[in-house]
């Protein structure tokens, strides 16, 4: 926070790397990336803080492979184990030596599955071309042993810091858990409809986001820290209104401050939205918190 501006400069003008020695969960937004891609509630790509137009069909096959890319690694970035998580130490620096990467195979049958009878490599190294252009960064993207990947040294992206972030956050490290749930903005490449392989990578995040606010409201809950669980878990009903546990999360918290009339109006927020949405009631376990407040 000191002399931000002329310490931005200065890096972008003698072209410094950003400090390895931090893990990729720590990788400062603030840093004046060459390349920065803001793809959690929409799509917006960042050339030395300038932002690129996206415009023109000739465009529209490199920005798919760039989000392709972007999904890809995304997807991976997330700790492995059914709850996504995982402990700080198994994060490293060493990781940024070792990015993400997608077999130059796997997007060709994702963004080129009508071309087998013709030359699908060729249009995948067009639009690479195309894509590496329209970023005017060298390096930005990779290939090493038939796999493409974004540089982690010139590139950054919110999804992929949000991914890793959460997984190294833990399971009892509120500050980190606290930062992860506020890289996430939204779903990936925000409301609109997506092709199938960002679907997949949008809904593991959104699960990530779901499992990380759940963890974290419920240790605040448990530490006795009502007030934090509750911004918590409005943070969650802000990105996603229609996820049941995070009404019950809010409710428990003002019970325990001893609110209950503001409890049962968290419950008819959580009623009225299922109903209007989805056409359903909150659930068993919802409805009898509500009756035990009754």
């Amino acid at each position: 926070g000191i002399e931000t501006e002329l310490i931005c400069r200065l890096v972008s003008e003698r072209k410094l790397l950003p400090p390895t020695h931090f893990p990729p969960s720590c990788a400062p937004s603030s840093w004046p990336w060459p390349v920065k891609i803001e793809a959690l509630g929409g799509f917006r790509v960042l050339i030395y803080n300038q932002p690129l137009k996206l415009d023109g069909k000739a465009q529209h096959k490199p920005l798919d492979l760039l989000k392709l890319l972007v999904a890809r690694a995304a997807s991976s970035s997330i700790a492995p184990g059914s709850s996504g998580l995982s402990t700080a130490s198994s994060i490293s620096a060493s990781s940024l030596s070792a990015p993400p990467s997608t077999d130059i195979t796997e997007i060709i049958n994702e963004l080129w599955p009508d071309l087998e009878a013709k030359d699908p490599k060729a249009s995948f190294d067009v639009a690479l071309h195309r894509l590496r252009k329209l970023l005017s960064v060298d390096s930005a993207i990779t290939i090493a042993d038939g796999r493409v990947s974004l540089a982690p040294d010139l590139v950054w992206c919110d999804a992929i810091q949000f991914a890793r972030a959460s997984g190294a956050a833990g399971n009892t490290n509120a500050s980190a858990s606290t930062q992860a749930l506020r890289d996430y903005t939204g779903p990936l490449f925000g409301d609109k409809q997506v092709a199938d392989w960002a679907f997949s990578a949008r809904e593991r995040l959104a699960n990530q986001f779901v499992k990380r606010v759940s963890l974290q409201g419920e240790a605040l809950e448990e530490a006795g820290n009502h007030r934090d669980a509750i911004e918590v878990y409005e943070r969650g009903i802000v990105q996603d209104n229609l996820i049941d546990s995070f009404y019950r999360g809010l409710m428990r918290c003002h019970l325990a401050r001893g609110e209950s009339a503001e409890a049962l109006r968290v419950y008819r927020r959580c009623r009225e939205i299922l109903s209007v949405v989805l056409g359903v009631e909150p659930s068993a376990e919802t409805r009898e918190l509500r009756a035990s407040i009754i």
